[in-house]
């Protein structure tokens, strides 16, 4: 399998190539030393953890062992390596360490050589590398894991494959040895039980070498056979970064002068494993090697802890660290029944894979950037996931076949499970493609409902003072009044998308209790469209939303048309289940909150947008032109509802925008701009500010699809794309994705892994003008791809 990605590697900007086993040409950016990439692709499937392939060849961060925040890493250890006769080859660019004299010839040995280059191109789960080298042989590789749209029980399998072709473009015959290294799980990760039991297995073809603790933690690694080949198999200890170890690898039999051998295993958790090959002259011969790992216990706290260690919860000083059960250890009992497993139905996931990302690449209607960004998006769903069974310390009102699933907003840097806002913007995948977890967790969100009527902002984690990978201690966070949005929003993409009446009445009550407490906030005169009048946040003395630190008072343009869409989502839900009453009170706040909206909030001079906050009993007044303030809009549109503002005047908007907003970004929209149209700032809240060239862009994709739905589908497009040319092949964060960067310059002002950015699976029912309900039937684009990876 050899793609020539050299050839196909364009300087910052996406290529259009025929890749093997795919029947369509693909469209994906090649990474490289000259295009390199920020963070790896991430190898695991949904709630599994995983282990990142970094563009070097080697491992970065591995969440696979459960150290979820702070993570492990980035390790920089090199996991494949290459012989050819006696000469050995690095198959990572890194260098290496410790190159000792040979102890049994006193003559020093040729050094493994680090690869000069690697091509790279990730198209999640699957990852195809071209590695350069001064090896005689030419050497691909492809790895996969189980990742399967419309399967969570399949894609919850923790392990996957690399798949290696090697080629002899001599006229001679070469042989050597392929080996695989892995470090295994770091002492913390272990938990203190540190003596590791080596064995080593076959199933059907295969030679399994599984490493494991007595308490089942650990990983298996082998080698898988072609039907053809039975290659020679050695089993040892990790190679490390040993330069010494790696120059060793070549073996004996062709007259190199010196002992093949993998370093010794003794009860260390590190382990290798070899396959020797022989190749004709012009021949390719594959090797495959199989991963898994099992460590079925995560900590609340976000690390493997070893005795009393624990966290200390912010608020109460308690040492609250609490221990759940991964979802994947219900299916599986320990590494080497995750191994054989998949070992049973490899050709199948990867035909599963090409399957399923072929019905994406065959898309006439989606640009090719996007069908990229799509397929790449997902990847944040490894990185975040956590989905664990419904054994203590979880409530009993959780049923035994959900589980709880959460996603964590950033867990290398704002580590807190399923923050309401974030799953807002990247829950729409999930509901397609696994609607099963993204009900899980609706109905986490249900049954932490406050008395109150209040939806919890997070089920814990860093902004709240608990535990990072908390599940079980909710908080109402600091973002209340936005807060019910994201929760009706959630609630009602499931249920149209899945056509079911079942979901309405399980979750109409909870939205409805929480449209009232939403509204109660502010009861005076505006107060539909307006922050609360009363102290609702429960972590901080300040009471914001979406755009956190900025200073809101008042009437806002804003929040005030989410609350809008709040409205007119359970407006829908309150005429379907025939609840007069509570649909006129429903239509009484609409009428109330667009009156006030457009008599008080609307200017036409010097230009014409919505205000961006008034209050008149304090008389603050910001007339700044906000470029997000048509969120509401978008939502109401998206979700097939009646408008929130005044159609005319979303027009009118819109072009103030972008002739404002737009304008003064290079790869999004402003936050703010004065009405003479010059860059501004809003700030302050919580005793920061964004710079006045920041923007998220996640709110830069709404931004876009606003426009399109306006009628403007050519910029819409283009101020996606160029947000994303600027993500993707400018700044190499196609598996880093991040949370807000300037709009100036290239850089990445805070962020890593945002699921924020699942908002990009939007754009086709938007780009196709498709509802819900329409993506949720037959013959969709989603429904074909899930139809593909069955």
């Amino acid at each position: 399998m050899f793609n020539n990605l050299k050839k196909k590697c364009k300087p910052n900007d996406w290529s259009d190539f025929n890749l093997e086993g795919y029947s369509v040409p693909v469209t994906g950016f090649i990474h490289s030393k000259n295009n390199p990439l920020e963070n790896g692709m991430a190898f695991g499937g949904v709630g599994t953890g995983c282990i990142d392939i970094e563009c070097d060849g080697t491992i970065g961060f591995v969440s696979a062992f459960n150290s979820l925040s702070p993570r492990r890493g980035p390790v920089n250890m090199p996991m494949f390596g290459i012989s050819c006769g006696s000469e050995s080859f690095l198959l990572s660019t890194a260098p290496l360490k410790n190159y000792p004299e040979d102890s049994l010839n006193n003559v020093q040995l040729r050094r493994a050589a680090p690869a000069k280059d690697i091509f790279y191109f990730g198209h999640y789960p699957m990852l195809d590398m071209e590695y350069i080298t001064d090896s005689p042989v030419r050497v691909s590789s492809r790895f996969y894991t189980p990742f399967f749209p419309g399967d969570a029980a399949g894609s919850n399998t923790p392990g996957g494959f690399f798949e290696f072709y090697i080629k002899n473009p001599t006229d001679r015959r070469l042989e050597g040895n392929l080996v695989f290294s892995f470090p295994g799980p770091s002492a913390e990760e272990a938990r203190g039980n540190l003596k590791f039991k080596h064995s080593v297995s076959k199933h059907g073809g295969a030679k399994i070498l599984t490493v494991k603790n007595s308490d089942k933690l650990g990983y298996s690694m082998g080698v898988i056979a072609d039907a053809t080949d039975s290659p020679r198999f050695a089993a040892g200890g990790c190679l490390n970064v040993d330069g010494n170890y790696w120059s060793h690898i070549g073996h004996a039999g062709t007259g190199g002068g010196h002992e093949y051998r993998l370093p010794l295993a003794y009860d260390q958790p590190g382990g290798s494993v070899s396959a020797g090959y022989d190749a004709g002259p012009g021949k390719t011969v594959r090797i495959t090697f199989v991963l898994s790992w099992y460590a079925p216990f995560v900590q609340s706290g976000g690390a493997p802890i070893c005795g009393d260690r624990g966290f200390t919860d912010g608020r109460t000083g308690e040492n609250n660290n609490k221990e759940y059960t991964h979802m994947y250890a219900k299916r599986y009992c320990c590494p080497l029944n995750v191994a054989r497993r998949l070992i049973d139905s490899a050709a199948d996931i990867k035909r599963r894979i090409v399957a399923w990302q072929s019905v994406v690449y065959a898309n006439k209607i989606m640009p090719g950037w996007l069908k990229d960004t799509l397929i790449n998006g997902l990847y944040v769903i490894t990185e975040d996931s956590l989905w664990v069974q419904s054994k203590p310390p979880v409530g009993r009102w959780c049923k035994n076949e959900d589980g709880i699933f959460a996603m964590n907003e950033c867990p290398r840097g704002c580590p807190q499970m399923e923050c309401i806002p974030c799953s807002f913007y990247g829950s729409l995948p999930i509901v397609y493609f696994f609607p099963e977890l993204a009900v899980s967790t609706l109905r986490t969100f249900k049954a932490y409902q406050y008395e109150d009527g209040a939806t919890p902002w997070v089920f814990g984690g860093c902004t709240v003072g608990s535990a990072h990978y908390e599940l079980t201690t909710p908080r109402r966070g600091y973002q209340v009044t936005t807060n019910g949005i994201s929760y009706a929003a959630m609630a009602d993409r499931a249920i149209r998308y899945l056509n079911d009446r079942a979901l309405l009445d399980e979750f109409y009550c909870s939205l409805k209790r929480n449209m009232i407490y939403t509204m109660e906030l502010n009861t005076e005169p505006d107060g539909v469209i307006s922050f609360p009048n009363r102290r609702a946040s429960e972590c901080w003395n300040y009471e914001t939303e979406w755009f956190e630190v900025c200073g809101w008072e008042g009437m806002a343009a804003h929040a005030g048309g989410l609350h809008l869409a709040q409205l007119r989502i359970l407006e829908r839900m309150a005429a379907e289940k025939g609840d007069t009453e509570f649909l006129k009170r429903v239509q009484t706040w609409i009428a109330d909150g667009q009156k006030s909206m457009e008599e008080k909030m609307w200017i036409e001079a010097p230009q014409k947008y919505y205000l961006n906050f008034k209050n008149e009993k304090s008389g603050n007044v910001s007339d700044y032109i906000f470029g997000y303030q048509l969120d509401g809009e978008w939502i109401a549109r998206f979700h097939s509802l009646p408008p929130v503002f005044d159609p005319a005047r979303v027009t009118e908007t819109l072009k103030t925008v972008f002739n404002n907003n737009v304008r003064l970004s290079k790869f999004g929209a402003a936050n703010y701009v004065t009405p003479e149209g010059e860059l501004a700032y809003e700030g302050g809240g919580l005793g920061i500010e964004y710079n006045a060239n920041d923007f998220f862009p996640p709110e830069l994709l709404m931004l876009a699809m606003t426009f399109m739905q306006d009628g403007r589908l050519s910029d819409g497009l283009g101020l996606a794309k160029r947000c994303m040319h600027e993500i993707v092949c400018v700044q190499g964060k196609s598996f880093n994705s991040p949370n807000l960067i300037r709009g100036d310059r290239t850089q990445s002002t805070f962020g890593n892994d945002y699921y924020q950015m699942l908002m990009i699976w939007a754009l086709p029912a938007v780009i196709e003008n498709k509802s819900l309900e329409e993506y949720g039937s037959d013959g969709s684009f989603v429904k074909e791809i899930i139809k593909a990876a069955k």
